[in-house]
């Protein structure tokens, strides 16, 4: 489960934790994830892998990230 940890990871640190989180999952396990997917949210030091940043993400770039697994639900988040 990650919640909101991926949107503060630049593109290429959450691609390398997204494959840690693949290769741990059990084939037939499950991940939850709760992330900013508003594509257009963009805040901080998008390019620092040290800095400080928030980048949304839309669910089909998820989607992607954590292939092969399947997704199975998204829902909006309510603050």
């Amino acid at each position: 489960m990650t919640f909101t940890v991926l949107q503060h990871l630049t593109d290429r640190v959450a691609t390398l934790a997204t494959a840690e989180l693949r290769r741990l999952c059990a084939p037939s396990g499950h991940v939850l994830i709760c992330e900013e997917t508003d594509g257009t949210h963009w805040e901080g030091d998008i390019d620092d892998d040290h800095g400080i940043c928030t980048i949304g993400r839309p669910v089909d770039r998820y989607a992607a990230l954590l292939a092969p697994l399947r997704l199975v639900e998204t829902a909006p988040r309510v603050i």
